[in-house]
């Protein structure tokens, strides 16, 4: 499944079979999911997601280990929803538990919703807002390869010069959002585009409470360094996604790697 992603980054591979997809899951079509461990789910097509997230294949390694970490009664705090996939897979596991799905991007939040309400889920709660180290209002530059849409003020080797478009979007930390909600999360995804950091370092009493495993994707090997200096500095143990070694795994020093 590996082989998956590597093809996606060929372009020429990427655009031929983004057509092809395209011509059956076109944007706005809703399509029911037919393999992986959102089959059957009902999917809301949009052109600007990846074309593996209605063909129910989408980043195989990163959902096994979350369908490994996520139990019924988990609450799953999933930063950089994009379009709501992972969202979607700790909605269909943690049946008696809560999602927050934390996307500040309005294509996304809509695509989160169509989803939410084709599928009749009550458990998904969405923030459109950006997590950070401080709050305050901060400019997102979107940009044309939607995933890959940040803060303005990062800056990130695979993004492009000159953004589609900025917004202005209300950023928090995860420490005030915790304490604000009431809400401590058991399972962690962070996809944030660079700001890796940022997050972790407004996020201290929560990872001081070691109650949640994390899955964080880092976007430089400098980031992959730091990020993995500061989650063993609260004594989490670390590994990394087989075959992807930025994706960083963190579990608390007292919790069973799986």
């Amino acid at each position: 499944m590996w082989r998956l992603r590597f093809l996606g980054r060929v372009t020429v591979i990427r655009k031929l079979v983004k057509f092809i997809i395209g011509c059956y899951y076109y944007h706005g079509r809703v399509v029911v999911i037919q393999r992986g461990p959102l089959r059957g789910m009902s999917w809301f097509c949009n052109r600007e997601h990846q074309f593996w997230m209605p063909l129910g294949v989408y980043e195989k390694e990163t959902t096994q280990w979350l369908e490994n970490q996520i139990q019924t009664d988990t609450i799953f705090f999933d930063i950089g929803a994009n379009a709501g996939y992972f969202s979607l897979l700790g909605s269909r596991i943690a049946k008696c538990g809560k999602v927050i799905s934390f996307e500040p991007v309005p294509t996304n939040i809509e695509t989160i919703k169509s989803h939410i309400s084709e599928n009749k889920i009550n458990n998904i709660i969405i923030e459109p807002i950006v997590i950070s180290d401080k709050a305050c209002l901060v400019e997102f530059s979107i940009e044309k390869t939607n995933a890959n849409s940040h803060i303005s003020d990062v800056k990130i080797e695979h993004a492009v010069s000159n953004p589609l478009n900025t917004i202005n979007v209300q950023s928090v930390t995860l420490d005030e959002f915790s304490l604000e909600k009431k809400i401590t999360p058991n399972v962690v995804k962070m996809d944030v585009e660079g700001a890796e950091v940022k997050v972790l370092m407004g996020a201290a009493n929560l990872l001081k409470s070691g109650n949640a495993v994390w899955i964080i994707s880092t976007h430089s090997t400098s980031l992959y360094e730091d990020c993995k200096n500061i989650m063993q500095s609260y004594g989490y143990r670390i590994d990394s996604l087989h075959g992807f070694h930025h994706e960083l795994l963190c579990y608390p020093g007292n919790h069973n790697a799986q």
